[in-house]
């Protein structure tokens, strides 16, 4: 194997990935590990072949189609992901946006042609902030400040951290919720716990979780295809128990894709009560893809001591182009997969990674018979343990010791979520209650705040005053976004 890795390594093929053959290339990189870390990462991802396709049936769309389209734009994506940047990710429908279209469609909010539209624009945006749109400027003899102009600085620092840190938390308490429903997987909200099926699911569910939250002393899972086998036991058992009936067939062709290719509504979505939809699907892919990225960067050695990674703008470029790619093919936000981490702990280093993860989502369009027919019950345990993975912002503290305040705010909008249940509401709601926070701190310790703003300002060389007018804009413009949104719904309440 090792005869059969140098050989790989040195030719133009390992050359371009940066294969290690010998003294050149990237450090532990080999082809055997870019295998086993290619696999690793499909196992740790297919369970998005039996939930996308669930969780759209239940907006009115074809399962069939979107099985068809899911694999197929996880496949083109990834192995685009792999040949442009290099790096072993994959993507792919993602979790939490799929489910925000089922409640929007269900919840009589809009088709899911309109929901769809909503992430079309959602992605446009996500392109503009991803892509230095001013670079043009500098062979012109432009300042700096305008050729390195870069829209992803100015969201990152307008958006409020209990936003960021809030959002996955309620996306987490919704999947759990959908879950565990007589609707959409575990019947735990009907109260009938003597039965069979459910009474399988619940101790499935809590073997899955063990299994996928059992890490080693380096904090690397050491079973990262948990979720799928998860599924794929719980639907083993109820079908040989006779509880779920067995699938017909176990492989033929995929369904053609093109009953929801180019239906989405852009022009519908363009209704002021969707814009905080928009923002919830943008920043769930924006921070979604900025956290993988580093994550798993940091995790293959990819980051230097600064905290930068070389090249890390391409994988935003891929991420954002396939976000309005899979808007076209009937597809929620197509985001870089956190389960890519699964496959840089099995060795993976390279693009090539990414490109066997993709062979084996080709692979897998030929069984959608067996992922199609996964009982509600099987997709339910999957569903509960994604969603309880997106809770651990909660549990990690030191995101919240020197900043109390976030933490209540972080509160905040899980309760606003519970009684509203709605997620623009909770987003726009935390926003308005993070600018008002701010203002009592700021107002409260004036001249200690100003003291640590002044002092920061000098480290980075910028002007206080200019910095001032900027940081009140931008809260200024959040605060209004928010009041207005409540505004819209005051005055067009047929549209909640």
């Amino acid at each position: 194997m090792e005869a059969l890795n140098l050989w790989i390594a040195k030719t133009w093929f390992g050359r371009y990935f940066g294969l290690r053959d010998g003294e050149k290339g990237i450090e532990d990189s080999k082809f055997s590990k870019e295998l086993l870390g290619g696999t690793v990462t499909f196992m740790s991802m297919a369970y998005i072949l039996a939930v996308q396709p669930y969780l759209m049936g239940k907006a009115g769309m074809p399962e069939g189609a979107v099985f068809a389209s899911t694999a197929f734009i996880i496949a083109i994506s990834t192995i685009t992901m792999g040949v442009y940047s290099k790096f072993p990710f994959a993507l792919a429908p993602g979790m939490g946006t799929n489910a925000i279209v089922m409640g929007l469609v269900t919840g009589g909010l809009a088709d899911w042609q309109t929901a769809i539209g909503l992430i079309f624009i959602s992605g446009l945006i996500f392109m503009l902030t991803s892509f230095r749109i001013l670079k043009w400027t500098k062979p012109l003899g432009a300042p700096e400040s305008v050729y390195n102009f870069s829209l992803r600085e100015i969201i990152v620092d307008a958006i409020p951290v209990p936003v960021k840190l809030g959002l996955g938390v309620i996306i987490g308490l919704f999947l759990g919720k959908l879950a565990l429903s007589a609707t959409s997987g575990l019947p735990l909200d009907t109260g009938n716990w003597t039965d069979p099926a459910t009474l399988i699911g619940v101790v499935m569910l809590i073997i899955t979780a063990s299994l996928f939250f059992l890490k080693n002393k380096n904090g690397q899972s050491l079973f990262p295809g948990a979720v799928l086998a998860g599924i794929i036991v719980t639907a083993i058992i109820l079908f040989v128990t006779g509880l779920a009936p067995m699938p017909e067939e176990i492989v033929k062709e995929p369904d053609s894709f093109m009953s929801i290719f180019g239906k989405l509504e852009i022009f519908d979505a363009f209704k002021f009560e969707y814009f905080p939809y928009i923002l919830v699907f943008f920043m769930g892919d924006f921070f979604s893809t900025t956290g993988t990225s580093l994550s798993c960067s940091r995790k293959a050695g990819f980051m230097d001591d600064a905290g930068n990674v070389p090249s890390i703008e391409k994988v935003f470029h891929i991420d954002s182009l396939f976000s309005v790619i899979g808007a076209w093919f009937g597809l929620t936000t197509v985001t870089t997969y956190v389960e890519s981490a699964s496959g840089v702990e099995s060795g993976g280093r390279t693009g090539i990674t990414a490109l066997v993860t993709a062979f084996w989502f080709f692979v897998a369009l030929l069984f959608s018979p067996l992922f199609l027919a996964l009982p509600p019950i099987a997709t339910g345990v999957g569903l509960a343990v994604v969603g309880l993975s997106m809770l651990a912002v909660v549990v990690d503290v030191n995101d919240f010791k020197n900043k109390p305040s976030d933490f209540v705010s972080v509160m905040f909008m899980i309760l606003f979520m519970f009684i509203t249940n709605d997620f623009a509401a909770a987003l726009c709601a935390t926003i308005i209650f993070c600018v008002i926070v701010k203002i009592i701190e700021f107002f409260a310790i004036k001249e200690q705040k100003m003291a640590e703003f002044e002092k920061k300002c000098e480290d980075k060389g910028l002007d206080p005053k200019k910095q001032i007018v900027y940081i009140i804009s931008t809260n200024a413009v959040m605060f209004a976004m928010g009041i207005l949104y409540f505004v819209s719904q005051v005055l067009a309440p047929s549209t909640t």
